[in-house]
């Protein structure tokens, strides 16, 4: 029965739920920078504040690049599934898996409300790096899994770097602030008080090349033979 339905269609793997687990190992960060407990600010910036920008601008972009590279992974593909699915697995992926898309966005949500109402931090100064970070953690997840059909630790692997490369990189160096999607909590971790605008210049140039590489992989042919993972059964 499992090898008939498998060869008529493209049978998708249903979302593990073991990738939740991985939000365990976030915990202790979210519970210190929410908390005002972890970080020394710039003089005049509270720790509260600067607690959320990195909630907001880093932990729920990793967080949500993590779980959903990792839950949507895994699968095993047979050259004749890919091949004979009635829609490319491209996009079927994000139909697949549209439920998990829309429960990270509420869930997003939610923390960035609570973060903005326990710092006093503007909701658009929060939701701007946070929405940008997620766009390109979740198209990194969907090339990764289903353009190039990486297993779960590969997938989780590649999209945590990327997302971290692209949100935690610029602040870590205090003359990449162009780079920076968050321009204020980079201008804080230079020392500077100041507040940067609310949309950066990155805060649109990154997720527009995350949905531009999306594209791409979308227009250029799926060789099933290449995927990752593809086998014959016989």
């Amino acid at each position: 029965m499992k090898r008939d339905a498998a060869v008529h269609g493209y049978s998708p793997r249903t979302f593990s739920a073991g990738a939740l687990a991985l939000l365990v190992a976030a915990l202790p960060l979210f519970a210190a920078w929410s908390s005002g407990y972890y970080g020394t600010p710039p003089p005049g910036v509270s720790a509260l504040a600067l607690g959320a920008h990195w909630v907001c601008g880093w932990l729920i972009p990793l967080c949500a690049g993590a779980v959903v590279s990792y839950g949507t992974a895994g699968r095993v593909l047979d050259r004749r599934i890919v091949l004979s699915a009635p829609g490319d697995p491209r996009t079927r992926w994000w139909r697949e898996h549209g439920l998990v898309l829309a429960a990270v966005a509420v869930v997003s949500a939610a923390i960035v409300a609570g973060q903005s109402l326990a710092s006093g931090e503007a909701v658009a100064r929060l939701a701007v790096p946070a929405v940008s970070g997620l766009v390109v953690a979740v198209c990194t997840a969907q090339l990764v899994v289903a353009r190039f059909g990486a297993g779960q630790a590969t997938a989780c692997g590649i999209t945590t770097t990327v997302t971290a490369a692209v949100l935690v990189g610029p602040c870590l160096s205090p003359g990449a602030r162009p780079f920076a999607v968050d321009a204020t909590l980079h201008a804080w971790m230079s020392g500077d008080p100041g507040l940067g605008p609310p949309v950066s210049a990155a805060a649109l140039a990154w997720p527009a090349l995350a949905v531009a590489a999306v594209v791409a992989g979308r227009i250029f042919p799926l060789d099933a033979a290449a995927v990752s993972g593809a086998t014959d059964h016989d």
